[in-house]
């Protein structure tokens, strides 16, 4: 082999050491975007359950006080209900 052909081959073996090593650094650029990216979705769907369990405890409030409050009607309505339906009974006379 001559001069020019063994430096013809040692820039060969140059480039080729070249593109092994930027396939290499563009792999494990992306493998650490891909983990970034699943990092940032993970901490996003988080961020989605807490907001949802807050909505969920805030509506179960609001639930809660309209229950109440629809409790107390009924029980104001069937007591004063009652109160007219026993004044009715008492008032009619028996047959």
């Amino acid at each position: 082999m001559d001069d020019f052909e063994r430096r013809r081959e040692l820039r060969r073996q140059k480039r080729e050491e070249i593109r092994l090593e930027a396939e290499r650094i563009a792999y494990q650029r992306n493998d650490d975007d891909e983990e970034e990216a699943a990092r940032e979705r993970r901490r996003r769907a988080r961020q989605e359950r807490l907001r949802q369990k807050q909505e969920e405890e805030s509506l179960g409030q609001v639930t809660d006080q309209v229950e109440v409050h629809a409790q107390n009607r009924y029980f104001v309505f069937h007591k004063s209900s009652s109160r007219t339906l026993a004044d009715s009974v008492t008032c009619e006379s028996p047959v």
